[in-house]
């Protein structure tokens, strides 16, 4: 992060099991999505905020479960490489991020608490290369 970037915290909602009559069950504990966030000063005029956003959505076709964990990865809403894989500990009720540049690890996180997790997980902030959102005041 710069000195011109402030972090921002974006801690989502979990799934709920009575979400989705098939997939509310399964991915209850999971959160919604992820984001990263920060807010940023213009270089052109120092007065003046861009927020800038990464989102990331579940691709219900990586969900995974085995009799330890369940996982699943979120993609970018705007595409590219970055990906985070979400890990969920039956047992202790960890919860682990894993957050990857095409096969590279590039941060990971984890909490006994999801709230904890989330911020953990979005505390690494938005990498240079990562596609995001451009929010102007």
């Amino acid at each position: 992060m710069s000195k011109n970037e402030d972090f921002i915290a974006c801690v989502p909602h979990q799934i709920e099991a009575d979400w989705d009559e098939k997939w509310g069950p399964l991915l209850a504990g999971f959160p919604v999505n992820i984001m990263y966030a920060c807010v940023q000063r213009t270089e052109s005029d120092q007065s003046k905020m861009l927020g800038i956003t990464a989102c990331y959505e579940p691709d219900l076709t990586t969900f995974r479960e085995t009799t330890k964990t369940r996982t699943m990865t979120y993609r970018n809403s705007e595409g590219g490489t970055y990906r985070v894989r979400v890990v969920l500990h039956r047992a202790s009720g960890r919860l682990e991020t894993f957050k990857y540049k095409g096969q590279k690890l590039v941060a990971r996180a984890s909490g006994m608490s999801f709230e904890n997790a989330m911020v953990h997980t979005t505390l690494v902030g938005i990498e240079k290369d990562e596609r995001v959102t451009v929010i102007r005041s």
